[in-house]
């Protein structure tokens, strides 16, 4: 079974060349223009906050999106900047773009969404046990645990797999009074807390699955997961480093870890575990939109357009392929 990376969507960034040298007509403003979509391609069809916030983070314009999520920022000057999303519904974005009237006229941004409660249909790897046995069936674990607490650990599983998320956390939370080193209560009770979208909770409870069972990478590509979805990048480098240490082979692991270094724009790194990521497994196509991301913050437009030419090529039903056919023609590409 394919590991699931649990990114849940690639942000897609590109800028329109100017057919002229505008420095040479005296222009020396960029326009911003934007659109949110839902994580699946979907219109937003709500109005969202979105923000540009300079390079120190001083707010430069804030306005609301339409109702399809189009908006329009401008004009600015030379320099980098963020567009930062907030939403009540959705988890928000942060997203740099640079800004040089020498080379682009208009830069087209287009955000995806997460929703804040994600659906029980999403696939968030579990550790199972044996009842059997009374043991974990994992090889590493060797330890006995008391009936009581396996007792309480099953409860928690059938629970989750019945979609109460609720009686699941008190199964496990029962199971980890009675054994706090029980690190598979602990890592579901993470994945529980993440699926409810308390991405707090699921972090302090995968930290518990690690320092618990060290040896293991699972809780580690939890942990560092969460650490990226709450965009805590550096914490998130951090457990996945230790999480390939543990597992190298691991495809998902390379593609959080490049996924993470390249939000903290260190892009040779990034770029280095994201082509690991499609060497161990070619279908880790989320892997070819950071890299296409990563090629045009370096000005290497050829090799954007090979990662994102080979992703619609892997993708043709994905309903951002329009926007990425878009991306193509004006990369100078065939769509």
């Amino acid at each position: 079974m394919r590991e699931g990376s649990g990114i849940r969507s690639v942000v897609l960034l590109w800028a329109l060349s100017g057919l002229s040298p505008l420095w040479a007509q005296g222009m020396d403003r960029v326009e911003i223009i934007g659109k949110l979509r839902n994580a699946d391609g979907t219109a937003l069809e709500q109005k969202v906050l979105v923000t540009l916030e300079s390079s120190s983070g001083s707010p430069a314009e804030e306005k609301f999106t339409d109702h399809n999520g189009n908006f329009r920022l401008g004009n600015v000057s030379d320099g980098y900047y963020y567009v930062v999303t907030k939403s009540p519904d959705h988890e928000n974005v942060r997203e740099m773009v640079r800004i040089h009237f020498r080379q682009n006229r208009t830069v087209h941004v287009t955000l995806f969404l997460n929703p804040k409660k994600r659906q029980q249909s999403e696939a968030l790897p579990g550790i199972k046990g044996d009842r059997s046995s009374w043991t974990v069936a994992l090889g590493d674990l060797s330890q006995s645990f008391a009936p009581r607490v396996l007792d309480e650990y099953h409860k928690g599983t059938r629970a989750a797999a019945k979609g109460n998320r609720e009686k699941a956390i008190g199964h496990y939370r029962q199971a980890l009074q009675m054994a706090p080193d029980f690190y598979p209560a602990s890592n579901n009770l993470g994945l529980q807390y993440e699926r409810s979208g308390n991405l707090e909770q699921a972090e302090r409870a995968y930290r518990q699955a690690c320092d618990a069972r060290p040896q293991v990478a699972q809780p580690y590509l939890n942990l560092g997961r969460v650490c990226y979805e709450r965009q805590a990048y550096e914490r998130s480098v951090e457990a996945l480093v230790q999480a390939l240490q543990l597992d190298p082979g691991s495809p998902a692991g390379h593609l959080l870890l490049g996924s993470a270094f390249y939000k903290l724009g260190q892009f040779l790194l990034g770029t280095r575990h994201l082509e690991t990521a499609l060497e161990l497994d070619p279908q880790q196509n989320q892997a070819r939109l950071q890299l296409a991301n990563i090629y045009l913050k370096l000005g290497e437009r050829q090799k954007a357009l090979e990662q994102l030419q080979a992703y619609v090529a892997a993708n043709p039903q994905d309903p951002r392929s329009s926007d990425i056919r878009t991306m193509i023609g004006r990369l100078g590409g065939v769509p």
